[in-house]
């Protein structure tokens, strides 16, 4: 008998405490009860200690999402750039660039109704004094009227505004050291093109045409995406001036009789590759006219008879060998000057200048 059920429970041998007036098992005493030295903790306590007892294997989606992204934008020669770029990049980096191919590839401006797509495009654009293009109603912002308002701290509730504090946050973060350059990449997009900037020559050209169509509105709709994409680009800059070039490498070689084959290893162990393949080359199918069917003819009639009108002996370039020997044979017989054969009086320019004089 177990505690205060001995009137309905009993001890089985093997089934433990069972009910005889419900007829199934009861909870074994203690059961839910904190018992024991209480929940697992584990044994690894320190960060250091527990990432190198986890094994890491493979990209990230943020990883394999960014390296899909520089591949869409930079053009194939500066695709070696790509694996020392992402292993120096930060996660904040890559989400920049992902970013940044976003707009490159027109999903940020692109308009999934069609009625305000029409609309949008039929809004008047200017360009500034710089050359950036703009929508007409877009207010003009400087850099200094966009601090002021970014530090404005003037009642509680631009204390407890937290769409601004969050500006000031991504501002103060922008760059570790903020200096004169960086504040100017911060608003540089909201005055000056984007196509003049150098770090686009390495992207590609559907890249680039992206930019300049999503410049029109972006800066303005959204400042912090725009700095962003300046930050973006410039990172990729300077990744691509530090890649090592064959001239630099060629340049340290020791002269001798070394020949290029051996330099040319050399520099492949120290030039970054990708691991992208290229697919092969489609050779276009050679068609061939089938047996019934009615050929055309060398050249259409109606230029056979052009050939006997008057200027018609003039030879085009686009005209076939056979056309041509026609309209040289035209002209051989309808030219005016002789060129072999005929009646010739033999006779110098002087003796006919003197016989017109005397007569």
């Amino acid at each position: 008998l177990v505690g205060s059920r001995a009137a309905r429970c009993i001890l089985h041998p093997s089934r433990g405490c069972f009910d005889t007036r419900l007829g199934f098992r009861c909870m074994p005493p203690g059961r839910g009860l904190h018992r024991g030295p209480g929940p697992w903790t584990p044994q690894l306590n320190s960060a250091a200690e527990r990432d190198s007892f986890f094994v890491h294997a493979g990209p990230t989606n943020l990883d394999l999402e960014c390296k899909e992204s520089l591949q869409k934008i930079l053009k194939p020669c500066h695709y070696p750039v790509i694996v020392p770029w992402m292993k120096s990049a930060g996660t904040e980096a890559k989400r920049d660039m992902v970013s940044l191919a976003r707009h490159a590839s027109g999903a940020s401006s692109d308009f999934v109704d069609p009625v305000l797509a029409l609309k949008a495009s039929q809004e008047p654009a200017i360009s500034n004094s710089h050359g950036r293009p703009k929508l007409m109603k877009a207010v003009h912002v400087t850099a200094d009227r966009a601090q002021h308002d970014l530090l404005r701290n003037r009642s509680k509730a631009d204390q407890k505004d937290t769409a601004l504090r969050e500006k000031r946050r991504f501002f103060s973060n922008f760059q570790p050291v903020p200096n004169r350059d960086t504040v100017a990449d911060f608003y540089r997009l909201g005055d000056v093109p984007i196509a003049r900037d150098p770090t686009m020559e390495i992207l590609g050209e559907h890249a680039r045409r992206k930019l300049q169509n999503w410049q029109v509105r972006g800066p303005e709709q959204n400042r912090e995406s725009s700095a962003q994409v300046m930050r973006s680009l410039r990172s990729l800059s300077r990744a691509v001036d530090r890649l090592p070039t064959y001239a630099e490498h060629a340049v340290s070689q020791p002269f001798g009789n070394t020949d290029c084959h051996s330099t040319l290893h050399e520099f492949s162990k120290i030039q970054p590759r990708g691991h992208r393949s290229f697919k092969a080359p489609t050779v276009p199918l050679q068609h061939s006219s089938s047996s019934p069917a009615v050929l055309q003819p060398l050249f259409d009639p109606e230029e056979i008879t052009a050939i006997g009108r008057p200027g018609g002996y003039l030879v085009n370039h686009a005209d076939s060998a056979p056309l041509q020997m026609l309209k040289n044979k035209e002209r051989a017989v309808k030219s005016k000057i002789p060129f072999a054969g005929g009646r010739r009086t033999w006779s110098t320019s002087a003796q006919l200048v003197g016989t017109c004089a005397s007569d």
